[in-house]
């Protein structure tokens, strides 16, 4: 039955009324006019009316709308079942198996089987004789699985392992299981469960509590019991660890905001074998320097040396890199071609003697108007040139100090000159590489100007990297159980440690899979280098040691 509106306009169709022709201004009033006479005198019959049959109608209307595109398969059922019990499945049952446990993980036929079965075991289905439409309602329990399931959106997984998000997209498309989406639903348990939302007296503002400590934790998120329940499923067999780093992924990004542990997290899961598919992050090969050696679980046969001519006085007992050094600070051999050609003879003496070392690395030249960076690279190319045959060997050049006393300034001091020496290498198609010693970048007087701008610039010639030189106290953690986010705050109870910003920034600067080498400088005591060391395994960096 037509509601009065639908009934005029039906109407209006059939005689071709056209309200906007003037003309017929009166004509059409009067039309209209008889359209409702006639509906309510006629077409609305008091004898035929049924009020309920139609509110019941209404609805049914009002359902196969609301469910013709999500339960294509399922709609004639869903009405038809309302009809008889006055129960709407696609709300009901879509409930249910939503709140289902492990339902994201769900995909077999088994699997939905077993949900219909639980259903019809519930209280609330008693005597409505639900168990005879089972083969309904497993159509019904694949769909509402396929509505629920999202792609897993790259965003989300950007601070995973290359073969992390590759897992998880493989799953999704052949098993239509967002492993991150089930993750996530875990995390979301233990926010309700942990984190608290409420006025602080210390901070004047709202803030989170996170009272959950996530951090060294054996069994985070009850994952043991998860993966047993859940290791006959292919995609999880023998993936206990990687599962459980997606939970720790969304809880200290997105959650607890908790990142800087993360990749000391990435690091302690793959040194421990919890992982077998996922790499080290922030790697680094340690360069012993001044015979200061590593406390002992940080292995090294890697030795820094120095020379100012190419040659060396005896034979290096490790395998090494080399230096050439300036003599007072003087770039002659830049610039003094009798000098250079005899460098390189010297390089050829050693390397016949020794053994090529694992890296050459080369001062930053001084800049001048008549000496600049084509004029650099063009000399440059003889050597590299020379050093073709050996081939296990990396050239590398490190920037020089800045300072405002000097008369005369290196062609790579600041950010801006590096990226202008490595533009130019790239134009001359040169194998050589950056070696950057932070400590003279940044300046050892102005360490915390601009320091966040200076390594958003590093970070676009990351992958021109291969070495790193620091010493810095500022390289250090302090206890802290508070962090800022925007306008929020959070709260951990436990108090963990806070990185200095200068650790901060490396952490994201070398926060990939490539391993470069690491020396430390101005270091004269185990001790102290033991303590640095200390603070960058909690920075999230990890040691390798390179094999004979």
């Amino acid at each position: 039955m037509l509601r009065v509106e639908e009934y005029i306009s039906q109407m209006k169709k059939k005689e071709k009324l056209d309200e906007f022709n003037l003309k017929n201004h009166a004509q059409n009033m009067a039309s209209v006019i008889s359209y409702v006479m006639e509906y309510f005198n006629n077409y609305l019959n008091p004898e035929t009316y049924n009020y309920d049959e139609i509110k019941t109608q209404e609805l049914i209307d009002k359902i196969v709308k609301e469910v013709e595109t999500t339960f294509p398969k399922s709609k004639d059922f869903i009405v038809e079942y309302y009809k008889a019990h006055k129960i709407r499945l696609d709300r009901t049952f879509k409930k249910y198996v939503k709140e289902f446990e492990y339902i994201d993980l769900f995909y077999t036929d088994e699997d939905f089987n077993y949900i219909v079965d639980k259903f019809c075991l519930e209280p609330k289905m008693k005597n409505s004789d639900i168990e005879l439409f089972k083969d309904k309602l497993f159509i019904m329990a694949k769909e509402i699985k396929n509505l629920i399931t999202e792609k897993p959106l790259m965003v989300d997984l950007k601070h995973l392992d290359g073969n992390l998000i590759k897992w998880i997209n493989e799953t999704y498309r052949e098993y239509k299981v967002n492993l991150y989406a089930f993750a996530s639903s875990i995390t979301d348990e233990y926010y309700d469960k942990y984190v608290e939302y409420k006025k602080s007296a210390y901070y004047d503002q709202y803030i989170y509590v996170n009272n959950y400590n996530h951090r060294y934790n054996d069994d985070p998120f009850c994952i043991d019991d998860i993966y047993e329940n859940n290791k006959h499923r292919p995609f999880l067999k023998d993936k206990k660890g990687e599962l459980e780093m997606l939970m720790m992924h969304d809880w200290v990004f997105y959650i607890v905001q908790d990142s800087e542990y993360w990749n000391e997290y990435v690091n302690l899961c793959v040194s421990t074998g919890r992982v077998q598919n996922v790499r080290s992050v922030n790697r680094l090969l340690p360069v012993i320097n001044n015979g200061v050696l590593y406390p002992e679980d940080v292995r090294s046969n890697t030795i820094f040396l120095e020379s100012k001519d190419g040659l060396l006085k005896s034979k290096p007992e490790e395998k090494y890199i080399l230096r050439i050094s300036y003599k007072d600070s003087k770039d002659d051999i830049w610039k003094d071609e009798n000098l250079f050609n005899n460098l390189i003879n010297n390089l050829h003496i050693t390397f016949k003697n020794y053994g090529s070392p694992e890296v050459l690395e080369l001062l930053s030249p001084v800049s001048t108007d008549s000496f600049t960076e084509e004029e650099f690279l063009m000399i440059y190319g003889n050597l590299e040139k020379s050093m073709k045959k050996y081939r296990n060997m990396k050239i590398g050049i490190v920037n020089g100090a800045k300072s405002d006393r000097r008369k005369f300034k290196y062609m790579m001091e600041s950010i801006e000159d590096i990226e202008k020496v490595l533009n130019k290498i790239i134009e001359f198609k040169y194998k050589l590489k950056l070696v950057v010693d932070i400590n003279l970048l940044i300046g050892w007087q102005n360490r915390g100007n601009n320091l966040e701008g200076i390594f958003e610039q590093l970070l676009q010639v990351r992958n021109s990297i291969i070495g790193v030189h620091f010493s810095d106290k500022l390289i250090s953690t302090s206890a802290s159980n508070g962090k800022r986010n925007g306008d929020h705050f959070y709260l951990n109870q436990c108090e963990y440690p806070e990185f200095s910003n200068l650790l901060k920034e490396l952490s994201i600067l070398f926060n990939d899979n490539q391993c470069r080498y690491f020396v430390p400088e101005k270091i004269e005591k185990p001790l102290e280098l033991e303590e640095l060391i200390d603070n960058l395994l909690i920075g999230g960096f990890s040691f390798e040691y390179q094999g004979e």
